[in-house]
């Protein structure tokens, strides 16, 4: 277990040398002691941040050295369901879902629009369609949410190019 600091010692290294040497714990006969003690005081904070951030930095160092071979690595698909809104707060225009492995989309879910479709209806359809999907690719796909203006909502745009 480490020595206590001295209460004296730390009260005098905030002093000035000059203070310092008038006080009666100063050592006359020795005073390298009291001033390389007043420097451990000034500085013992400074000191100790510095000391946890190369033993941080040590050990980050040993994470970064591992090697670790990556076998068998699969991503899994996961499902994107997009919100069609104009604000945050505004109702929901349309929502549609889509499965990406990759990058690449691998199954859409025809979307549909929601105006007049009541919360709990629109719950127990994300429900139905997660639990198709999940169903379909035999495990539970992990689901991100994506939000998307109303203008690109696609059964807008399909009804604006067949006009």
């Amino acid at each position: 277990m480490p020595r206590r600091k001295n209460p004296a010692c730390i009260s005098c290294a905030a002093d000035s040398i000059e203070v310092a040497k008038a006080k009666s714990c100063w050592d006359t006969e020795n005073p390298k002691t009291c001033r390389s003690k007043r420097a451990y005081y000034k500085k013992h904070s400074v000191n100790k941040a510095k000391k946890r951030s190369k033993q941080r930095s040590d050990r980050v160092e040993k994470i970064k050295e591992l090697d670790i071979p990556l076998f068998g690595l699969q991503t899994t698909p996961e499902v994107l369901m997009t919100f069609y809104r104009d604000r945050a707060d505004g109702p929901i225009h349309a929502i549609s879902f889509s499965v990406v492995e990759d990058g690449v989309t691998v199954a859409t879910v025809k979307p549909i629009h929601l105006k007049g479709v009541p919360q709990s209806k629109l719950r127990r359809h994300i429900k139905n369609v997660l639990g198709v999907l999940n169903a379909q690719f035999g495990h539970e796909l992990p689901v991100s949410k994506d939000k998307q203006p109303t203008k690109l909502c696609p059964l807008c745009l399909k009804k604006e190019e067949e006009e």
